[in-house]
């Protein structure tokens, strides 16, 4: 799935069900799964189209399983079955995108990419070099996001300044981390987030699909540098964890990319 999402093309392997559609989410689950309506509302109340909406309810049940998997690492859930899942998501999305063309509109396809953003991003938790594989997603976001109308995310504004903090943490080291970082400016303001800390707005992206173990630390400091929230600021150079920031250049192109992912994947400790 790295190659399908890098370079935006169809994955080598058939990754469909007997009846031709991406295989859903079905992860049997010890625990029981509390309701996702009020998330699932803030999609609802954009009238997106309703195949994504449908991957939507997935991402839901599984964004909540992976949660259940990184606070209690007793958790039976097989981490493999848990990757393949999210490649399952990953491909449901870019299905959809590749499938619907011109027919999709702006604000469904922001919907979606920022969506793929949070998938990589989350199955993908320790990883910088995840970058390299979004990097197409990014520039395709920033294209649907300035089609779109600020106003057509009115009945959902947390919905946009999640995609746009979605979009955000994976331009970093970019060329179009200067977009977003104007776009949230606007966006976060405008949502009467002037005087907000990181920890209220923490709380307003948590009702939206979110993370905490993999998106609270580095989504403050990003926040913080960009002045959206108040706090002091922090090493722009700093990431949790002990990790390399991954940035990766503006000028790699596609096949650069896969390059770099199949030389992480099987030489990780060559410089």
């Amino acid at each position: 799935m790295a190659h399908c999402i890098a370079a935006f093309q169809q994955p080598y392997a058939n990754l469909l069900d007997s009846s031709g559609a991406p295989q859903k989410y079905d992860l049997p689950s010890p625990r029981s799964r509390p309701s996702s309506n009020r998330l699932l509302r803030l999609f609802r109340d954009l009238r997106l189209d309703r195949e994504l909406y449908d991957i939507i309810f997935n991402i839901a049940v599984f964004t909540g399983d992976l949660g259940h998997w990184f606070e209690d690492r007793k958790c039976p859930f097989d981490p493999l079955e848990l990757q393949k899942h999210a490649c399952l998501l990953m491909y449901a999305l870019f299905n959809w995108y590749a499938e619907g063309g011109k027919e999709r509109t702006p604000l469904d396809q922001s919907v979606c990419l920022g969506l793929l953003i949070f998938v990589v991003k989350a199955s993908h938790p320790y990883d910088p070099s995840y970058r390299a594989i979004i990097l197409t997603t990014v520039k395709k976001l920033r294209a649907a996001l300035t089609t779109t109308s600020i106003f057509r995310w009115a009945k959902s504004p947390d919905l946009l300044l999640w995609t746009l903090t979605m979009g955000a943490v994976a331009a970093q080291g970019s060329s179009e981390v200067a977009f977003f970082s104007q776009y949230c400016s606007v966006a976060f303001a405008d949502a009467g987030c002037d005087e907000t800390t990181a920890e209220e707005l923490l709380e307003r992206m948590k009702k939206c699909l979110w993370i905490p173990n993999v998106f609270d630390e580095e989504v403050k400091r990003l926040w913080t540098q960009m002045g959206l929230v108040k706090g002091e600021e922090e090493d722009q150079n700093e990431m949790p964890n002990g990790q390399e920031g991954g940035l990766i250049s503006p000028e790699i192109n596609e096949d650069d990319i896969v390059g770099m992912l199949t030389s992480a994947r099987f030489f990780p400790n060559k410089k």
